[in-house]
């Protein structure tokens, strides 16, 4: 479905695309699909497989987090963002630039940004690897070479639309799984029992 999503952007735009269009969406994206997508980046593989396990290991106390993104979100929003926007930044390295005129800055930041990513990757690659090898008959290394190529076949052949777009795909599966998930939880075991558990293990 992804693919399609890409190849249908692509066909879309393959005569009249420009590179503002291609890396910005001509910047006219809409604000549905924008926050949608922003929701799934955050809400990664490692989000949906990892938290359930760490809550269970260490505790509830995991919920405050929510708090701290809020609080960043509201921080981006309000202070970082205006400022890229009225410059019509692409990325946090070209404001580097601008702001300390000097490359080695910029270089630094972007090498730093690259083994983030790269370190980010090799775990938001395998949650959903994993994920694919238990149901498919697919080893765990061909499961991370099928999504791989997947995600960088749409990403290059569609742009940051296709990108957008499937993002608000993936973002609403993984919103009817979570609420599938919460109604299963709540018909078992009831809304309350999971917090009284949690409150006698201390946890």
């Amino acid at each position: 479905m992804t693919a399609l999503i890409g190849i249908f952007f692509w066909i879309k735009s393959r005569n009249n695309q420009t590179n503002q269009d291609y890396l910005m969406g001509s910047r006219n994206l809409s604000v549905f699909p924008v926050t949608m997508s922003l929701a799934a980046s955050f809400m990664s593989s490692s989000t949906i497989l990892g938290v359930p396990a760490e809550i269970y290991l260490l505790g509830t106390q995991y919920v405050f987090i929510i708090f701290m993104i809020l609080l960043s979100g509201l921080l981006a929003a309000n202070v970082f963002m205006p400022i890229y926007y009225d410059l019509k930044l692409t990325s946090i390295n070209k404001y580097l630039y601008l702001r300390f005129e000097t490359n080695s800055i910029r270089v630094f930041g972007s090498f730093g940004f690259l083994l983030c990513t790269l370190l980010y990757m090799a775990v938001a690659l395998y949650g959903p690897a994993l994920a694919l090898s238990s149901v498919t008959p697919f080893s765990v290394t061909a499961s991370i070479l099928a999504v791989g190529i997947v995600c960088t076949f749409y990403t290059a052949v569609g742009g940051i639309k296709a990108v957008v777009w499937t993002d608000v795909f993936q973002c609403i599966l993984m919103i009817l799984g979570l609420c599938l998930v919460i109604i299963s939880g709540i018909k078992n075991f009831g809304f309350v029992k999971p917090f009284q558990i949690a409150e006698t293990e201390e946890r």
